[in-house]
């Protein structure tokens, strides 16, 4: 039945992380397993602490300390995505967005886990060395010409289209919390992201410098497998630039394109690979009611991930 549909293979960024996340993959799944258990090596060896105890072991339900979440983020991404490789689901096409980048990167063959790892433990240091702590906002409301003058006046700076009436803003901690206070008594509706910085803004940007030392020392291809759509570009790219994986964390996304470029290929099996489910849940408020296209989250926090692969494995009838 879907053997002309496009597959599609998602990652998420910054805000899609919890605790606990692929726990149910990392007890009863050998593939996913060994994946996590080779990121902790890396982790372990660069950090001295373990991903695994953050992950799984560790009681606090605050996950929002950048140094573990950006390569946490990043290894459950790998480690769902060698799961699917080994049912034998290859994706036609895969794209990231903003730190869903450096997982896409590792599936396109521009570097390995280990250096993606590296690079996100390394940009995590040069934003908390170099950058003002932060929030971002979700609002969901029209983007009218009053809201914007408004998040203008605050200090706050568009940093995310995420499907019609809603968007993601970006700015410094006070200036969130008092630009809070105003939707609040407006009866605007918001969630603040678990982020502790301001993504997908120019306020991050002292960290650049930093980051890009870091990352002019590694040996990476340029040029990524084919099916690699940018979350940058909203279109197929076939080169990546030195400046690309700060690029994807700092500069304005708009997910809309990103899935319009996909539709107007004709009908596609989106499968979320991101640890909640959120950018099955974009996609679905970015496709037409008319769409045939399928879209398919595994790692939620709702858990259920082995009945969500089971369910997979039938309806691809692998």
């Amino acid at each position: 039945m879907y053997d002309k549909f496009s597959i599609v293979f998602l990652f998420s960024g910054q805000g899609s992380q919890y605790r606990q996340m692929g726990a149910e993959l990392f007890i009863q799944n050998k593939i996913f397993r060994n994946c996590i258990e080779e990121s902790d090596g890396i982790f372990r060896t660069l950090l001295g602490r373990s991903l695994i105890t953050e992950l799984y072991y560790t009681n606090d339900s605050v996950f929002e300390d950048l140094i573990v979440t950006h390569p946490a983020i990043v290894a459950v991404e790998i480690a769902i995505y060698k799961v699917l490789i080994d049912m034998g689901i290859v994706p036609n096409f895969v794209s990231g967005n903003s730190l869903g980048e450096f997982a896409s990167c590792v599936v396109s063959e521009v570097w390995s886990l280990q250096l993606a790892l590296e690079a996100a433990i390394e940009q995590a240091k040069s934003i908390i060395r170099d950058s003002p702590e932060g929030a971002m906002l979700l609002i969901n409301h029209k983007r009218d010409a009053s809201l914007v003058e408004s998040y203008l006046s605050h200090g706050l700076v568009l940093s995310g289209n995420n499907f019609t009436d809603c968007f993601t803003l970006s700015g410094l901690t006070n200036d969130v919390s008092l630009f809070q206070k105003h939707l609040k008594k407006h009866g605007i509706q918001f969630v603040k992201m678990p982020v502790t910085y301001p993504f997908h803004s120019p306020f991050i940007e002292p960290s650049k410098n930093g980051f890009l030392f870091f990352m002019s020392n590694l040996s990476i291809s340029s040029r990524p497998s084919q099916g690699f759509v940018s979350g940058i570009k909203c279109e197929e790219s076939v080169h990546i630039d030195e400046n690309y994986l700060w690029d994807a964390v700092s500069k304005y996304t708009d997910f809309t394109k990103i899935i319009s470029y996909f539709e107007k290929r004709g009908p596609c099996f989106y499968v979320d690979l991101g640890p909640s489910g959120a950018s099955a849940t974009l996609v679905k408020y970015n496709i037409a009611t008319t769409s045939r296209s399928i879209v398919f989250p595994i790692i939620t926090p709702f858990k259920n991930e082995m009945g969500r692969l089971l369910t997979l494995r039938k309806v691809l009838k692998l």
